[in-house]
């Protein structure tokens, strides 16, 4: 998105064209792992602790998957904040 996205504010404009170029990994055992995370986030919607557990979980499946490093992970994880 940096570099194909627009700004809106301080945030990046969720536009259809960056996001059908966005190079999607896939990988059968991780679909697995990530539907199953999913599926957990959505049925902990009204509980926030597990909501937030499962969500750091479902992010890190996805680190691993596109094989991120750790000063990978610390780049993206201060730039949610």
């Amino acid at each position: 998105f940096k570099n194909k996205g627009k700004m809106q504010g301080t945030n990046y404009q969720l536009d259809k064209t960056p996001l059908l170029n966005m190079p999607i990994k896939y990988d059968e055992k991780f679909k697995i792992k990530i539907i199953d995370m999913v599926n957990k986030l959505i049925s902990s919607h009204s509980n926030e602790f597990n909501f937030k557990t499962y969500e750091d979980e479902l992010n890190i499946i996805v680190y691993k998957l596109y094989g991120l490093n750790d000063v990978d992970i610390k780049i993206i994880e201060n730039s949610l904040v």
